[in-house]
């Protein structure tokens, strides 16, 4: 029901409105130079919204029928005016909308600009239409359909840019929180202007000059432009209107009354004019004073906003700056000198912003960082590279080395050079001696996982030696003193089966013996080298099981350290235990090469991949077994690399250097 009551009210408004309008209009037209229901219900459909539009339309209809002739003609042109005027609004509603921001009209001066182009543009539509209307009904003669179209277009622009600014402004904007001087200004501003257009436009001044110079008015309205703003301007500029239209069209009154135009001194009245180019010639002076006002007044308010965000950006800025966790400094780029600092920049440092005003930063940085520091900015004046960012060392104040994270960005738009930039800083002094006792660390380990092998190995060498030299001859031994008493001819049948079980299980001792001297120091790898110790084992792990083993070797007669062909044998050893225990494959291909001072080992299967192992054989043997791949392969300086798909298989890559450090 509220826009039931809205439009109800709206067209009432019109409706009294209009016949305002109607006391100017001009005889044997029916087109009134001045408007005010285009400029008011424009106001209302901007503040209220589309849903009043019916108000419009029955205001509109409701003048028209109490206004032209009751007859068929005339009601058909009533309705057809009410069309053309209610569709002139959707029309201007509709295009402001869309190419203005309707929250802020008439505060930028685009918006201003847009708003003049809609009235003029959108009044052309009840013009078009309602003059047609009246010569078909007969009311105007075809002689004046030029002058009818002229009036009614320009009547209803006046009424848009006079009457919707302000309103729409107040609307908007009702708040009234100017201090006490500003009020008082303001109303001696209103006083003023009022008296200027009383005195320059009611004839009270008998003065040709003064007569000859209507825009006076126009320092009242800037004056509102620069101290106030459009809401101001646009009120004083439809003051100015109103108390010139009323003067102009009561001297126009006596003039039909037979005073003599001469006598009367007021601008747009001339013995040579008609009443309705006076009153045509009154509107276009009070449409461009009032567009120009309103420009300038969005002018500046435009750039008061624009200084405020700018303010306002500042002080973020400021306060950003000055309270950043990380150092921040504005520094000249060709000189190096310090042209802002933050009190986090400072206290890194350990000086005081005044003495960092007298420094370079290249003056505190240390030697080996500076010409790098250099040759990196030369390359951000060159344009090569936007920003960089830097681990550098610099002297404090006390005379220590501190790191710092160092980020430094050009302070510059595109193709412009760049006379500042700016470097931010964080202190890492503590990561940096972290980092340092961790590669500590890191290579005390890695030298005492190279010792553990090597202690392991040569343990196992060792042991071998043991195992074949002492136990082994030992067994041998005992294998022919009892081959001796077997032979004697002395036992009974019992006891010389004795003895010959007693051999088998020395045979057995024997092989076992042989087997684990073999893994832990097969003498091949001594004797002929990697390659044939690795086709030897790999023919023999092949036999035993049952899974078909092929070995590629192009180091046969290549010479490689001992060291290294022993942590190449046991990584393959590894590779292959834990390939033919836990991938199921069928098929392995082992291949040994040399590439680029490399030695490259690769051992490949087809079984179901290391994460699709059954669970009860995913214990943790293969992980320790990959870990002591890599613990080999890290104590040689190279690279292990385990790729596994599930279903496909596994490959194990190694690659290290053919020349060991000594």
């Amino acid at each position: 029901m509220q826009w039931a009551a809205g439009s109800a009210a709206l067209a009432l408004v019109y409706y009294a409105l209009a016949r305002v309008g109607f006391v100017v209009q001009s005889p044997g037209i029916n087109a009134s130079p001045f408007w005010p229901p285009s400029g008011v219900a424009l106001a209302a459909l901007l503040v209220f919204g589309i849903r009043l539009w019916p108000g419009i339309a029955a205001g509109a209809l409701l003048t028209n029928l109490l206004t032209l002739p009751f007859s068929g003609s005339g009601l058909l042109a009533s309705c057809l005016i009410a069309a053309g005027a209610t569709l002139e609004q959707v029309v201007a509603w509709a295009l402001f909308s869309r190419l203005t921001d309707n929250r802020r009209s008439f505060e930028r001066i685009k918006d201003v600009y847009w708003f003049v182009a809609v009235a003029a543009g959108s009044c052309t539509v009840a013009s078009t239409i309602g003059v047609p209307a009246l010569w078909l009904a007969g009311i105007i003669p075809t002689r004046t359909l030029g002058s009818a179209w002229s009036t009614w277009w320009l009547g209803n622009v006046a009424g848009m840019l006079v009457l919707a600014p302000p309103l729409v402004c107040w609307f908007q904007n009702s708040t009234w929180n100017y201090p006490k001087a500003r009020r008082v200004e303001l109303f001696f501003l209103v006083v003023i202007n009022i008296t200027i257009a009383e005195l320059r436009f009611g004839g009270w001044l008998r003065s040709e000059v003064l007569n000859s110079l209507p825009y006076v008015i126009v320092i009242c309205l800037l004056w509102a432009a620069f101290r106030f703003g459009p809401r101001e301007t646009s009120t004083l500029a439809a003051f100015s209107a109103t108390i010139a239209i009323v003067h102009t069209w009561q001297h126009l009154i006596e003039i039909r009354s037979g005073r003599p135009p001469e006598t009367i001194l007021a601008p747009f009245i001339g013995s040579s004019l008609t009443a309705n180019q006076s009153m045509s010639m009154l509107q276009v002076f009070i449409s461009l004073v009032t567009v120009t006002s309103m420009a300038l007044a969005a002018a500046i308010a435009e750039r008061k906003r624009f200084e405020e965000e700018l303010t306002a950006a500042e002080r973020r800025f400021r306060t950003i700056f000055e309270q950043a966790a990380v150092g921040v400094a504005l520094i000249e780029t060709v000189a190096g000198r310090f042209v802002r600092v933050n009190e986090r920049f400072c206290k890194l440092l350990g000086y005081t912003v005044e003495e960092m005003g007298r420094m370079t930063f290249q003056a505190m940085m240390h030697p080996k960082d500076r010409q790098e520091n250099l040759n990196t900015m030369q390359k951000v004046l060159a344009g090569e590279i936007r920003e960089f960012t830097a681990e550098k060392r610099c002297y404090r104040k006390n005379g220590s080395i501190v790191w710092l994270n160092l980020t430094v960005s050009p302070m510059r738009q595109p193709h412009e050079n760049h006379e500042q930039h700016i470097a931010v800083i964080e202190e890492i002094t503590t990561r940096k001696q972290t980092e340092e006792a961790l590669r500590t660390a890191h290579a005390k380990l890695q030298q005492l996982s190279r010792e553990v092998i090597r202690v392991r190995d040569s343990e196992r060498q060792h042991l071998a030696r043991e195992l074949h030299d002492e136990i082994g001859q030992t067994l041998v031994a005992l294998r022919f003193n009892l081959q001796l008493l077997s032979n004697s001819g002395t036992s009974d049948g019992q006891e010389a089966a004795r003895f010959e079980d007693s051999i088998e299980i020395v045979d057995r001792l024997l092989a076992e013996v042989r087997d684990l001297s073999l893994s832990l120091r097969p003498p091949l790898l001594n004797e002929t080298g990697l390659g044939p110790a690795l086709r030897s084992y790999i023919k023999e792990q092949g036999s035993r099981s049952g899974i078909s083993i092929n070995f590629v070797s192009k180091l046969d007669e290549t010479p490689i350290a001992p060291d290294l062909a022993l942590a190449l044998f046991r990584i393959a050893q590894e590779a292959l235990t834990n390939a033919i225990r836990h991938s199921g494959a069928q098929l392995i291909l082992v291949s040994l090469g040399r590439d680029d001072n490399k030695v490259e080992l690769l051992i490949e299967d087809n079984g179901v991949g290391i994460e699709t192992q059954p669970p009860e054989e995913s214990d943790q043997r293969p992980r320790l077994g990959i870990l002591g791949m890599q613990e080999r392969t890290a104590a040689l300086g190279g690279m292990l690399t385990v790729r596994s798909m599930s279903g496909r298989g596994t490959v194990v890559s190694v690659q290290v250097p053919s020349k060991q450090p000594e």
